[in-house]
């Protein structure tokens, strides 16, 4: 959640309308909270693993 919230341009495009209309924090919660265990595991390699 905090990668979201220091980088939101991280969001899929169409959370950012989302963002300015129920604020940052709820579109990152409903974001992280909609995610299957599969595309969570997915997010973090992407953003977490370096690529060796």
């Amino acid at each position: 959640m905090d990668l979201y919230m220091e980088s939101p341009q991280l969001l899929p495009r169409e959370y950012g309308e989302l963002a300015d209309r129920f604020g940052l924090k709820q579109t990152v919660v409903d974001f992280v909270g909609g995610l299957t265990d599969a595309g969570a595991v997915q997010l973090f390699n992407k953003h977490y693993i370096p690529i060796i």
